[in-house]
């Protein structure tokens, strides 16, 4: 999950001139939060807690009158740059700068380019010629309408061989074999979640993801899945999951030794037919082809037909969002197919409440490689 991009506005300021001696170590008097700046770049209504969409104003108030140096503003998420701008104090000969009483002033705006994540892991980090002058805390409150967010349970499992199953709190693991951190939680729009996995108490950058909510969501289910790109090695490790910048869970699972790798039995390859999505009535009794799934549709079903007669072992589904507004390919479903003789493969993907416009995906998995992948789209 990428972080809301956003874009800072032109840079506004109000200076005075210089003072002789000026210590650029103690340059910044204070730092305003507000809802607005006036023409001199006085803050307007002062705050320091902005809407997802609420645009930030900083007004800056300098000691004295500076004459040089470059001053920066770093708006961050976290350890995040979200927007940046910079002033060259030196520019007064191009009428850039202004005196308010014995002091000058320097604002900076940012507007978020979409709503920005809830929480209080916002700052704004100013510089002058790169050395830090201050940092200012800023918070994003939950938009009117947001539901509490709240976690409800977690639980650990372990895929084997493309199968779920209970993890115990110490395991034995193959190299292939993956670990999923699952649960529900009511969470409200703007919210924020990021997921790390830490490998014998070391974060492994690329067990690292988050997902901003872009709607309520009651008794929401979420799941992570992860494996180190060499295994899982023996000793102990943990996943610790944030929500709006708070870690709300920490829990650990030990890694008692490290199997062999496992030996993948031949299968019978899929050999496939032909392809359809389909729509079932109310019913559930009649299937109807379809091109495309409406935004009413609560149950989506894909069906593979095939030439010959396959066993079930090691088959599975998999549903995307591939396009879910600044995040991609949001896993929203999987199902494994159990043991038997089959004609053919469907799968229906039970939603408690239509899908929202856009783009999808189904994948047909067998013993974890995927055999065909079919994009659709919701209008």
């Amino acid at each position: 999950m990428r972080f809301a991009s956003l874009s800072l506005l032109t840079l506004a300021i109000a200076f005075s001139l210089p003072a002789p001696g000026q210590e650029k170590e103690s340059i910044v008097k204070q730092a305003v939060f507000s809802r607005s700046l006036a023409d001199n770049q006085t803050p307007g209504e002062k705050t320091d807690t902005f809407l997802p969409d609420e645009p930030v104003y900083l007004s800056v108030e300098l000691k004295s009158r500076p004459k040089s140096g470059v001053l920066s503003c770093r708006f961050l998420m976290e350890s995040t740059a979200i927007g940046e701008a910079k002033v060259d104090l030196a520019s007064t000969s191009k009428g850039a700068l202004a005196v308010v009483g014995q002091s000058t002033f320097a604002g900076f705006h940012l507007a978020p380019g979409n709503p920005l994540p809830i929480g209080s892991m916002y700052r704004a980090e100013l510089t002058l010629d790169e050395k830090v002058q201050g940092s200012f805390p800023f918070h994003i409150s939950p938009p009117k309408g947001a539901i509490e967010t709240k976690l409800k349970s977690t639980a650990f499992e372990k895929e084997v061989m493309g199968q779920r199953q209970p993890l115990e709190p110490e395991v034995e693991l193959a190299p292939e074999d993956s670990v999923i951190f699952k649960g529900m939680a009511d969470v409200g729009v703007s919210t924020w979640l990021r997921i790390t996995w830490l490998v014998n108490g070391k974060a492994d950058p690329k067990g690292t993801n988050s997902h901003t909510m872009e709607e309520n969501k009651q008794d929401c289910g979420f799941s992570f899945t992860f494996r180190p790109d060499n295994g899982w090695p023996a000793g102990k490790h943990e996943v610790s999951l944030v929500i709006n910048g708070k870690e709300v869970t920490r829990q650990p699972f030990t890694v008692k030794s490290v199997l062999p790798p496992r030996t993948v039995v031949p299968v019978m390859p899929i050999e496939l037919a032909g392809f359809a999505l389909l729509r079932t009535d109310a019913k559930g009794e009649k299937n109807t082809e379809v091109s495309a799934f409406d935004n009413t549709d609560t149950v989506l079903t894909a069906e593979w037909s095939l030439k010959t007669p396959v066993k079930g072992t090691g088959v599975q589904y998999k549903w995307t969002q591939v396009d879910a507004g600044k995040v991609k390919d949001v896993p929203i479903g999987r199902a494994d197919l159990p043991d038997g003789i089959y004609r053919r493969l469907r799968t229906s993907l039970k939603l408690d409440e239509p899908a929202p416009v856009g783009r999808y995906r189904v994948d047909l998995l067998q013993n974890g490689k995927v055999i065909d992948s079919r994009p659709f789209e919701v209008r």
